[in-house]
């Protein structure tokens, strides 16, 4: 083949020729991808913006019965008309309405936010108490980033103007977009009446609410040119002080007037508390304790970097100092994620340095010193435009990303790898530097191309993987596929360039070089440490690094025995390979025993599975950084009940070892609601893990009586921290209730699963007023009327607020006498009439005790009951799952009740069958190109055997260490389609490459395992040389790095060994077929 005929060899033939550009655009990409790199932003997870929209709506002092009939059945009517909708769920709770709609992955998900903003907007019959709904996307960036407490020996207006300061400061930072505060008493203004006394001026509040709204503003008059200039007229009356307030003239009925003041008291005041935040203090000390406090949370834009707005949240609080806030204020700062994104990040940075020192390393011992060096190159080149690719696609630099990157540290070489040897057999053959290099690039050409397809192929359907993980895992792919791509316009353009210029300029073949034993132990020396680096934690060598150098040590005595000696070792080695490839080939029995060995040790491991010697999970339950509890106590609590026990709670946690911080905040949603965050110390400062103490703390808290409680590593509440979700849906709440109950007995049963509830609830105590509608309509009253008179005596009456130091702080009417603690209190509330007579609320209406309905739940607008359990240690949900199922398939459920698993049993099995469609999509588009590239059926087949040969170390390898078949072993599988591949190309091109030089097949194949077996060695090692840090320093992504390694070597073994074999028996059958069936012969064959 000449080195022009492709147009990729005319790439790499131009790249040579023209070098002087090369480096041009070597040192370009150098700066793009430094600069590039530096303003990547940073983060731990990627965000991701999921095809969900939440739709939450206040409705203070409602009952869920009143928040679903007023509130959700009407928004779920108006969203019901918008396409896309996958399904809708809401849940109507006491005073707020929450709707989650779920659209298709494919959607616009800013469009269809226009819509339901649209949606929302066009609804006119809302109560007016309502708050508007609050509509926002769903993504994994709605948790705060940054969390502050503010404490003191201050009052509470001076602790609340002190965070309204800081607030301020803080939604200044570039890449703030919230700031939520919560513990902090909000100030009004009270005017406290007297109902007896104003009934004996014939007075309401609603006659001193109007006067004040009469009088409690300014009204603009227009505008006038008077005097040759233009003025704008207003009538001001707003009141600036309380002063002004008392001074309200009110009209009595007789005709005179009395001062506000002198019929009710005027004072500041705070709003009723509707929530509690502190923070631990002393923690580590012989008495712990939590202090009251406001907590501050930041929420930043996204797609922003965490790292810079966290500094300058530490900018602005090293100012504290300043005067502007008062003496005494204390701030700490009980949450940045910025720590852990730069920890997370160092960790996996650390992981890639180490792997980047073992794939040189590799590359040394295969290639020698130059050649080593030029096609390591191919490594930061490759990440440079990988930088470029991620900025332009609006990605961010975060742990996903890096991990793609070690994981294509390996991979991106093996094209450089292929084209170096292909250079160096040239220049042993004679050739100059410029013609090995234009020749040896022009050959392997084709076979590295289609290498890169196939790995491309296998991690694109992964790439556009629907669902939340789809969604989450999506970057993997992509940046590898950047990356993979990167590596084969290096490998054909600056590589071929490098090899022509810095390659030794010595021809004809390869001469030993001259012993020198201080060389030698130089470079022992040198590799042994990088050995140590490669493997050290923390930068300190361990156990780990010591076995590394010992076996380094190991290699590196044979290689300068090997040189001592003047023997080629490696050859050797390659030679004794070939003698045993002959045997294998040239008997018949052979021919058929090693692929029947294989076959059924391919079947042995999948059997692994069923048989439970191997577990399925969804992810591997790792170490974490923080914990959150979350807490919900009885229906008819009160904030104060749940804080008694959210401080049972924390007298439990108080006294743990090895927690940084910790911060409380009660009434989180509703006055039942709280949650306590627990940010832990790294784990070497602990005695314990976090997968060891949940199950710990949760006994415990099992035995305050009365709550719900869940404990997890993620924020979002009691449905995040709950592995074991399952949906019951139907109409008849009755039967929901039975099944549902019946659903938690039965889970109890089984092994591993914790204290399973159900969210049916019982429902809240209500005090129903009956309108009398005949007695009411008669007396010129209606529900309205009657429900705001209740409404004021029980709740108060705003009207307006007042412009102060404090910013708008509300007015509120209340009264002194009337306490209403029991249904007779409201039997006493008297309602005036228009002719100013006065009767009591009993003449007009029937005052009623009954429950009402907890929580309402809708799927799609049918009624639902959630059962929610914790997953106990080294409990396997599938396991749980299918047990679970087996009970319900004997026990059945009745016709209108049906269930789903949700949450991670649906994610597990809805990602498990998605990536068995990727595996087979991976499988065949790998297929169609390698047919295309070899023009072949058959072959492509052959090369394909690869892949379960892989997948027999996959599953050994995770069994052997204690390992789980979890979704990031799974991704594995799915890559090692695309990497597994690679050495059976180049092995099966050169097979073909010898046939068609006269070899025969036999020949052909024997000499092709020689001439290989270095290459596919090499491939394979620095594969997996660049992900062995992970499978040992990092138990996030422990199961992807063993799938790689374990798949790599058993498929590098198997190829080496099956794939000539079953190539001959292929080879062989084709013969026969085509004196059978011509069909398939070449028409210039028939000729």
């Amino acid at each position: 083949m000449s080195e022009d005929k492709t147009i990729l060899s005319k790439i790499a033939s131009k790249s040579i020729d023209n070098y002087r550009i090369v480096y041009l655009g070597m040192l370009l990409l150098t700066l793009l991808g430094i600069y590039f790199y530096q303003i990547l932003p940073r983060e731990s997870k990627p965000e991701v913006v999921f095809p969900k929209v939440k739709i939450n709506t206040n409705y203070l002092g409602a009952s869920p019965s009143d928040v679903e009939l007023l509130i959700t059945n009407k928004l779920e009517a108006t969203f019901s008309g918008i396409d896309d909708i996958e399904f809708m769920t809401s849940s109507s709770l006491a005073g707020r309405s929450e709707i989650q709609i779920d659209f298709f992955p494919e959607v616009d998900i800013n469009e269809k936010l226009n819509e339901i903003n649209q949606a929302v907007a066009s609804i006119k019959d809302l109560p007016e108490e309502a708050e508007d709904p609050l509509v926002k996307v769903s993504t994994t960036a709605n948790r705060p980033f940054v969390v502050l407490s503010l404490s003191g020996d201050l009052t509470p207006v001076e602790l609340k103007e002190a965070s309204d300061l800081i607030t301020n400061d803080l939604l200044a930072i570039k890449g703030v977009n919230e700031v939520r505060v919560s513990g902090a008493q909000t100030p009004e203004i009270r005017i406290t009446v007297d109902p007896a006394r104003l009934a004996q001026f014939n007075l309401t509040i609603t006659d001193l609410t109007g006067a004040i709204n009469s009088h409690h503003k300014n009204t603009p008059a227009g505008d006038a040119i008077m005097d040759g200039r233009h003025y704008f007229i207003r009538v001001l009356g707003a009141y600036k002080s309380i002063d002004e307030i008392g001074k309200t003239l009110i009209s009595l009925p007789n005709g005179e007037t009395r001062f506000l003041k002198d019929l009710a008291t005027i004072e500041d005041s705070y709003k009723p508390q509707t929530n509690y935040s502190r923070r631990a203090i002393n923690l580590g000390s012989d008495n712990p304790s939590m202090k009251t406090a406001i907590t501050l949370s930041l929420y930043r834009d996204g797609g922003t970097d965490i790292i810079g707005p966290s500094n300058k949240v530490k900018e602005i609080l090293s100012k504290i100092d300043n005067g502007r806030f008062p003496d005494g204020l204390d701030v700490m700062v009980i949450q940045d994620d910025a720590i852990t994104v730069q920890q997370d990040l160092d960790d996996v940075i650390g992981n890639a340095i180490s792997g980047l020192l073992i794939v040189v390393l590799v590359l040394f011992l295969f290639l020698g010193l130059s050649e080593a060096l030029i096609t390591s190159l191919v490594i930061p080149f490759s990440l440079f435009i990988s930088f470029i690719a991620l900025n332009s696609m609006g990605m961010t630099f975060n742990t996903m990303t890096l991990l793609a990157m070690i994981i294509a540290l390996g991979l991106l070489v093996d094209n450089a790898i292929v084209v170096m040897e292909n250079v160096v057999l040239y220049r042993e053959k004679g050739l100059s530097r410029l013609q090995a290099a234009k020749k040896g690039t022009a050959e392997v050409a084709p076979s590295i191309l289609a290498a890169t397809l196939t790995t491309i192929a296998a991690f694109i359907p992964i790439a556009f993987m629907g669902g939340r993980i789809g969604l989450i895992i999506s970057v993997i792919p992509i940046t590898i596929i950047f990356i993979i791509l990167a590596s084969l316009i290096v490998s054909l353009t600056i590589s071929p360039m490098l090899s022509s210029r810095l390659l030794p300029k010595k021809t004809g073949p390869k001469k030993s070089r001259e012993f020198s034993i201080v060389k030698e132990v130089i470079e022992a020396l040198l590799v042994i440490g990088l050995f140590m680096m490669a493997f050290s934690t923390n930068g300190k060598p361990g156990l780990l690094s010591l076995i590394m150098a010992l076996v380094m040590s190991l290699i590196f005595v044979v290689r300068v025995y090997s040189r001592y000696k003047k023997i080629n070792a490696f050859e050797k080695i390659s030679l004794g390979y070939e003698k045993q490839l002959k045997k294998l080939i040239n008997k018949r029995r052979n021919r058929i025993l090693v692929p029947l060995i294989t076959f059924i040790l391919f079947i042995g491991v999948l059997s692994t599975l069923p048989l439970g010697l191997l577990k399925i999970e969804l992810f591997p339950i790792k170490d974490e950084s923080s914990l959150y509890i979350v807490i919900s106590t009885p229906e008819f609590s009160t904030l104060e009940n749940t804080d008694e026990v959210t401080k049972q709670i924390e007298n439990i946690i108080l006294d743990l070892n090895g927690i940084d911080t910790i911060y409380t905040e009660v009434g989180v949603t509703s006055a039942r609601d709280s949650e306590i965050v627990l940010n832990l110390k790294p784990e070497s400062e602990r005695s314990w893990t976090t997968k060891e103490i949940m199950p710990t703390l949760l006994k415990e808290f099992y035995t305050i009586p009365g709550i719900k409680v869940s404990i997890g590593t993620s924020a979002g509440g009691k449905s995040t921290n709950s592995p074991i979700q399952l949906r019951l849906i139907g109409n008849d709440l009755e039967q929901l209730a039975t099944y549902s109950s019946d659903f938690v007995k039965e889970l109890s049963l089984i092994d591993g699963v914790g204290k399973p509830v159900t969210d049916l609830e019982k429902g809240y105590p209500e005090i129903q007023v009956i309108i009398k509608p005949i007695i009411a309509s008669d007396l010129g009253l209606d529900s309205t009327i009657i429900g705001n008179i209740v409404k004021t005596v029980i709740s108060g009456q705003y009207s307006g607020t007042l412009l102060n130091n404090d910013g708008d702080v509300p007015i509120r009417f209340t009264t002194n006498d009337l306490k209403v603690d029991s249904i007779h209190d409201m039997e006493k509330i008297m309602i005036k009439l228009k002719d100013g007579s006065w009767i009591p609320l009993t003449q007009v209406a029937y005052i009623a005790e009954t429950l009402g309905l907890g929580t309402i739940r809708h799927n799609d607008g049918v009624r639902t009951v959630m059962v929610y359990a914790q997953l106990m240690p080294n409990a396997n949900l599938k396991d749980i799952v299918n047990n679970f199922d087996r009970v319900l398939t004997s026990l059945g459920t009745p016709k209108g009740i049906t269930y789903e698993w949700t949450g991670d049993a649906a994610d597990l099995d809805s990602s498990f069958n998605e990536m068995s469609i990727n595996l087979a999509l991976a499988m065949l588009v790998v297929f169609l190109i390698l047919a295309m590239q070899f023009n072949s059926l058959s072959q492509p087949m052959v090369i394909l055997l690869s892949v379960p040969m892989a997948i027999i170390g996959v599953f050994l390898g995770l069994i052997l260490t204690n390992n789980n078949f979890g979704l990031y072993a799974f991704m594995g599988v799915i890559a090692l389609v695309g990497i597994a591949v690679n050495d059976a190309i180049v092995l099966v091109d050169t097979i073909n490459r010898n046939k068609k030089n006269g070899m025969s097949l036999k020949e052909a194949l024997t000499d092709a395992g020689h001439s290989r077996f270095g290459p596919v060695l090499a491939t394979s090692l620095t594969t997996i040389g660049g992900i062995l840090p992970l499978a040992f320093k990092d138990e996030n992504f422990a199961q992807l790095s063993i799938s790689l390694i374990f798949g790599l070597i058993t498929s590098t073994i198997l190829t080496l060994i099956v794939l000539p074999i079953i190539y001959h028996i292929v080879e062989e059958t084709k013969i026969k077929f085509k004196k059978r069936i011509p069909i398939f012969i070449d028409e210039e064959k028939v000729l």
